[in-house]
Parts: structure tokens; C-alpha cells; sequence
């Protein structure tokens, strides 16, 4: 009996990594959307804040790639979370630069890739931190 128990689980597991990858994939395309707006609307930042932007975007990112790709038994979540993540902001600079009113930026893409990292990184110790307390997230 114990094995249906463990074949369910597994089943229910990998329902909810599709669930959050389904997740993941909706937040990019309004990334993707949201860097489409031509000419976006210009105010005054403080210096370097819109970096700061970028790496709470792209954290939130690899947060759910690797919650993801981490439900779906991955062992290298967090590495695979960051390529990806990584990946997709390169691949977003690239779309900007196409987009009239925008520029695709090195100091961007380094706050994307950082603040991936940074996301994956959060979810291992939210998950660390949860298991070690007998639950999972």
C-alpha cells in the first residue's frame, strides 16, 4: 500500500511543478510584454534604482523557476533556475534593443542575471528552512 501512497505523491508533486512552471512562464510574458511598451513613461529615480528593479524582477524570476523546476525533481534547481532566468533577461535586453524608445544595457543584464541568482538562492533556503522544520513550501 505504501508504494501507491509514494506513486500519488510523486503524481501530485509533479502536477504542482507544471503548476508553478505554468506560473513562471505567465510572469514572462509579462516581462516580455512590459518591455514591449515603447517609449515608456520617464521619471526621476534615484540613481541606480532602476537596477534595484531589475534584480527584484529577475529574483522573483528564478524564485519560481526554481520552485519549479525543484517540484519536478531537479537536483541542479538552483543552477538550471539561474541559466534560465539568465537566459531570458539576455534574451529580453536583446527584445529591448529592437523596441523604439528602449536600449538593451549591460548594467541591465548583469542585474537580471544577479538578481536571478538571488531568487534561486532564496527559494533553496525558504525550502531549507521549511524542511528543516518538517514541512515543505
Amino acid at each position: 500500500m505504501w508504494h501507491f501512497k509514494r506513486f500519488t505523491d510523486g503524481i501530485m508533486k509533479s502536477k504542482k511543478g507544471y503548476l508553478l512552471l505554468s506560473l513562471a512562464i505567465i510572469y514572462m510574458v509579462l516581462i516580455f510584454y512590459l518591455s514591449s511598451i515603447p517609449e515608456p513613461i520617464k521619471y526621476e529615480l534615484v540613481p541606480g534604482i532602476d537596477k534595484v528593479l531589475h534584480i527584484i524582477e529577475y529574483a522573483i524570476l528564478g524564485f519560481i523557476i526554481s520552485w519549479s523546476i525543484k517540484e519536478l525533481g531537479v537536483r541542479s534547481y538552483i543552477l538550471i533556475a539561474w541559466i534560465i532566468s539568465t537566459v531570458y533577461g539576455l534574451s529580453d535586453e536583446i527584445h529591448q534593443s529592437f523596441v523604439p524608445g528602449r536600449e538593451a544595457s549591460l548594467a541591465d543584464f548583469l542585474a537580471d542575471s544577479t538578481g536571478s541568482f538571488i531568487g534561486a538562492r532564496l527559494r533553496q533556503m525558504f525550502y531549507n528552512r521549511i524542511n528543516f522544520k518538517g514541512r515543505s513550501l
